[in-house]
């Protein structure tokens, strides 16, 4: 007997966690953060309350599907923790950085509040688990609990990212992860993953169809509006993935002579080790990336420069316009990003480019929706800057997409369950693929799915 528990992603896109387990293993697929409004936020405060889980896999790095992983190990969990290699080495930045984050939030708090509030986790537990990670290489089956073998194919989503194929007796679970898209400027397409029973997917742009607009066209047109009245940009970017699309794209723009000599700043340290992380993993991208000369070097612009300590950040601020600072985190929910808009929303010469999707409840979202005020910090802001959405940077499948990637699947899955969406996109995408003739399963926070036999 194969059961699914549904204990993340659904109606939300973050807090990705799903248990797959038989009557002789449990191996839990995604780790995530929950992220977006408190009553989201304070699940990350329940305990998985699992029993003893004989392995961990992860789709990718993100925090949304990696960033509980410390408060697993704390928890008790003693096993390992399977990925790509790429998500390996992207962790050891992006648990760190967690932890960092978590510790911060809790001295603010405590200051702030007067009593002495634990962190979510520690450094020290982040450090414990990425002491428990073990590398797989893709299209490398392996046993990884009690008749349960697992499989990596390649994602297309972000360095690394992977869908995980779980088999037992014959029976194959996909799980999708973060679907990428096709063509896409640096990375590999995602694969069409043969023999799959059970496809567990996600649907974060179900409804939704990226716009059919160059991006180096729309990203240049809101650039040169903002570089004619001397202003900054700021780009809250994902440190992984969309900071060095983005930063590819800038170069395009500075090689056709579309945006000149204007000083751009990576504002980010993990973001500056990923970058620089690249060369190690040419195996992820499109041939001609890793076989050029120069990689990454020549992805970057030739203004670009590093933003590495606290101190190079804070001298930011005097930075005249035009210029460019991208900065984590993407969703403007923590990071340095919060200090810069501190000091620049309340100038209309400045703009804030959201480049990509904004979780409900997310300080990104409320920017994305127009609010004319916004709380940092405990303080509140005016926004007075030129707000943009790009969408067609986004480094998810969107609707039309999601439906390309499951007709691409060599045979059909008996069903699929559709997860990491807010609901209103999970229904859209589900109605269009029962409208295909699919089973499909829309499940709710804690639901138990059996899943069927093999197909095979």
């Amino acid at each position: 007997m194969r059961r699914l528990h549904i204990l993340g992603a659904a109606g939300t896109v973050t807090g990705s966690r799903f248990l797959y387990e038989t009557d002789e293993a449990r191996v839990l697929v995604d780790c995530g953060l929950f992220q977006g409004p408190r009553v989201v936020r304070e699940r990350n405060w329940q305990p998985l309350r699992t029993r003893a889980l004989d392995a961990v896999v992860l789709t990718h790095a993100h925090v949304d599907h990696s960033g509980f992983l410390p408060k697993l190990v704390a928890e008790g969990y003693p096993g390992a923790v399977y990925c790509s290699p790429a998500t390996a080495e992207l962790l050891g930045f992006l648990l760190r950085d967690a932890a960092y984050l978590q510790e911060e939030d809790a001295r603010r708090i405590s200051r702030r509040e007067g009593v002495e509030l634990a962190p979510l986790y520690t450094s020290e537990d982040a450090e414990e688990a990425l002491r428990r990670l073990r590398p797989l290489k893709l299209h490398t089956p392996l046993e990884i609990a009690p008749g349960v073998t697992v499989e990596l194919f390649e994602a297309g989503h972000i360095l690394g990212a992977c869908h995980v194929r779980l088999e037992h007796q014959h029976h194959k679970t996909l799980f999708s992860g973060d679907i990428g898209r096709y063509d896409a400027l640096l990375l590999r397409d995602p694969e069409a993953v043969p023999d799959v029973d059970v496809l567990v997917m996600e649907s974060t742009y179900g409804g939704r169809t990226h716009p059919s607009t160059s991006p180096n066209d729309d990203l240049a047109e809101v650039l040169e509006r903002v570089f004619s009245r001397g202003g900054v940009a700021l780009v809250p970017a994902f440190a992984v993935g969309r900071s060095q699309d983005l930063l590819y794209r800038m170069r395009l723009l500075q090689d056709e002579g579309r945006l000149g000599k204007v000083p751009i700043w990576l504002d980010s340290p993990m973001a500056v080790g990923v970058t620089e992380l690249y060369p190690k993993h040419p195996e992820a991208f499109d041939d001609w990336v890793g076989k050029a000369e120069d990689f990454p070097r020549n992805l970057l612009p030739t203004t670009l420069q590093f933003s590495r300590t606290s101190n190079d950040s804070k001298a930011l601020a005097g930075l005249q316009g035009p210029a460019i600072i991208v900065s984590a985190a993407g969703m403007c929910s923590g990071g340095r990003i919060l200090h810069h808009l501190t000091q620049r929303l309340g100038d209309a010469a400045n703009a804030v480019l959201l480049v990509g999707f904004m979780a409900e409840g997310t300080l990104g979202r409320r920017l994305a929706d127009g609010e004319t005020e916004v709380r940092i910090h405990g303080h509140w802001h005016e926004v007075r800057a030129e707000v943009c959405s790009i969408h067609a940077l986004s480094a998810h499948a969107d609707h039309p997409t999601l439906l390309r990637w499951v007709k691409a699947l060599p045979g059909r899955p008996a069903s699929i369950v559709l997860v990491h969406g807010e609901d209103s996109a999970r229904e859209a995408l589900a109605e269009d693929l029962r409208s295909r003739g699919h089973q499909v399963e829309v499940p709710a926070q804690g639901q138990i799915l059996p899943l069927g036999s093999s197909l095979a």
